[in-house]
């Protein structure tokens, strides 16, 4: 709260030096350096500060109390970044360029928060009791960005002109504006509110290539490789046991070598003009991803090959300046022959009992009780173990026993070819030193989930098209205009796509949601205004749908052709700065969403099966503990923050 009243204060002392002079922009700072011959060391540090708050953030509902609200007092952010240069002295350039950057970062209160390990699968005895991770309450520093960059014709000992150059280590790097491959490597965004380049934890490790191909820097190149994902780094990583599900499988589960996730990706840049007063650039890019390991239902069950080609423009012309990114997918996900049967603990009779998920008991023969999952034992093991494995064969006895596959027990390989495709266009126009006038549009195509029962059991099971469009590690929140909250953070807002028939088991009844820039369509402005020490940004987007979601009617269990609106709303949102005194800002955001048609279609719709076992208690007057549901009431958060930098 202090922060908070001191925040406070300072804004409105900063807005009231404002009005009174229109303070100007105070001198920048240099960084620490030292110079030792040919060798120069910088350093540079940044300490950020932040506070949030917000209601009605995930389900957009009144009627769920402060439930759906959020507090966060404050919470920092530490970068701690080194360069080391060589060559400058001797050379007239650049020969050698190293970066550190250190970070540390953690919710003030929360030590939970500050690291915690992935979600691993705990699998006693072959049984499948759930997910486990540990918490780490130490404010840790890690390593964020480091990388080399080196000149190869001084590397190779050879003349190459114009300049070329090779970077390796942990750098960002990003295509067009960051839609088809930005730099959000192995991280979700964070909360809403704040900026998008603060939640990249970490870069992707990768080589690079980069050069002139035309002298006055007219054109360059980029060629980039990235190591995304390795399980071939280790003996227990190759001879993990995950495959004993698929088809064919069962007696040599093991995952194999050459299970790599790597990623190629080119592009140039053509600037065609580059003058005072008029620039404009075009960007040519092509990515390639080879991801051996998907997990659609369990580790190793998919694999894809995604293609994306794309171009993007910026032009700047005097006072209006204009550009745009297009991008398409191409190539195909494989999904195999899968059997869904796992063993799970569950309760009977007051004491826990392994049992089969997807194999029943036809008749009462002890120890198994008709129509309910087969227990575990050596003789129903010895049958399950040795039947064969085909989609065929689901909800039909096995090999004449006691013993039933459940409708859904065995998927058929099959193949989603990926056609997607998103554009984004904005453009300004500068109408005095102080303003400046913006408009956005954007699509990005949507599709139901290709892997998921929509209208029947099993109509996934088979080759077909999606057409939403895949961006790889993108976090895009706008350029020109700018949002602040249903494409920023992580998107919590519930962006359904289509409700699964009811015809399948409860488990499965429930919807996926899709975030990042999929399935929406946007129209925005913005304005902004640069005074003295000051600079605010309103933004207004208008957003819909691209591809609307087929619902029906949960109350009645009939399932129907009718389809929700696809207007989801509209986003009202500020960004403002002041500078304070050398290289110190404070910053706030503000944003309101107002819902649209959508969510008022979707109103109460259960989303997973503690809502519906909520909603379903209410119809039949059982008691229910009280469970939250998606709603069209207005979603709001605030967001302020100090920053240092030396």
């Amino acid at each position: 709260m202090l922060i908070m009243l001191l925040w406070t204060f300072v804004f409105v002392y900063s807005f009231y030096s404002f009005a009174e002079d229109a303070a100007p922009q105070p001198p920048k700072r240099e960084p620490l350096k030292w110079v030792f011959g040919d060798n120069i060391l910088e350093s540079k540090l940044k300490f950020r500060v932040e506070s949030y708050g917000g209601k009605n953030l995930t389900l957009l509902n009144d009627n769920n109390g402060n439930l759906d609200s959020i507090i966060i007092p404050a919470k920092h952010t530490i970068d701690w970044d080194t360069f080391y240069i060589y060559g400058l002295a001797s050379h007239k350039y650049e020969i050698i360029r190293i970066k550190t950057t250190i970070r540390n970062r953690g919710t003030w209160g929360a030590p939970e928060t500050i690291a915690s390990t992935d979600d691993a699968v705990v699998n006693i005895g072959g049984v499948v009791t759930g997910k486990h991770s540990h918490t780490i309450h130490r404010h840790l520093i890690w390593i964020r960005e480091m990388w080399l960059q080196a000149t190869l014709a001084d590397m190779l000992n050879i003349c190459i002109n114009p300049k070329h150059t090779f970077t390796l280590g942990f750098f960002p790097f990003q295509l067009g504006r960051g839609i088809a491959l930005g730099d959000a490597y192995a991280t979700d965004p964070d909360l809403l509110g704040y900026y998008s380049p603060n939640v990249v934890d970490q870069y992707a490790p990768g080589f690079k290539f980069s050069g002139e191909l035309l002298p006055v820097d007219m054109l360059n190149y980029d060629l980039y490789v990235a190591i995304l994902s390795n399980k071939s780094n280790t003996f227990n990583n190759v001879n993990a046991k995950i495959l004993s599900q698929e088809f064919g499988h069962r007696l040599c589960p093991a995952r194999g070598f050459g299970v790599l996730n790597w990623l190629f990706a080119w592009r140039f840049k053509w600037v065609p003009l580059q003058q005072k007063e008029a620039t404009i650039s075009f960007e040519p890019y092509f990515l390639y991803d080879n991801q051996r390991e998907q997990r659609i239902e369990f580790a190793g069950d998919a694999s894809s090959k995604l293609a994306t080609a794309g171009l993007a423009m910026e032009a700047t012309i005097g006072d209006v300046e204009f550009g745009f990114d297009f991008a398409r997918n191409f190539g195909h996900q494989s999904v195999k022959g899968w059997d869904r049967n796992i063993l799970i603990p569950e309760v009977r009779n007051g004491s826990v009992v392994v049992v089969n998920t997807d194999v029943t008991a036809i008749a009462s023969i002890a120890p198994d009780v008709a129509g309910k999952r087969a227990l575990f034992t050596p003789a129903n093991q010895a049958i399950i173990n040795n039947s064969i494995r085909a989609e065929n064969l689901n909800g039909k006895p096995i090999n004449g026993s006691n013993l039933q596959n459940s409708i859904s027990r065995f998927n058929n390989p099959y193949q989603n070819k990926l056609t997607g495709f998103m554009f984004v266009g904005d453009a300004a126009y500068r109408f005095a030193k102080c303003f400046k006038a913006a408009i956005a549009f954007g699509l990005a195509t949507g599709d139901i989930n290709p892997n998921r029962d929509i209208d029947e059991l099993g109509d996934s099971n088979k080759d077909g098209d999606y057409q939403g469009f895949i961006g790889v590690q993108e976090i895009y929140t706008g350029t020109r205009v700018r949002s602040a909250y249903l494409m920023s953070g992580q998107a919590k807002v519930p962006r359904v796509l289509s409700f699964p028939s009811v015809t399948l088991p409860l488990e499965e009844r429930f919807p996926d949601t899709v975030s990042h820039f999929n399935n929406l369509i946007l129209v925005g402005a913005s304005g902004t205004v640069v005074a003295g020490r000051w600079t605010i940004n309103p933004n207004i987007l208008n957003y819909w749908e691209e591809h609307a979601t087929r619902k029906f009617n949960r109350s009645t269990d009939i399932s129907g052709s009718s389809f929700a609106s696809t207007w989801l709303g509209v986003e009202v949102n500020t960004f403002a700065e002041v500078k304070l005194c050398n290289d110190m800002r404070c910053y706030a955001v503000a944003a309101v969403f107002f819902p649209g048609k959508f969510f008022s279609d979707i109103k109460c719709q259960p989303l997973t099966r503690a809502q519906q076992e909520f909603l379903e208690g209410r119809r039949t007057g059982e008691p229910r503990e009280f469970v939250l549901t998606v709603g069209n009431d207005i979603g709001l958060f605030a967001n302020v923050g100090i920053e240092y930098r030396f």
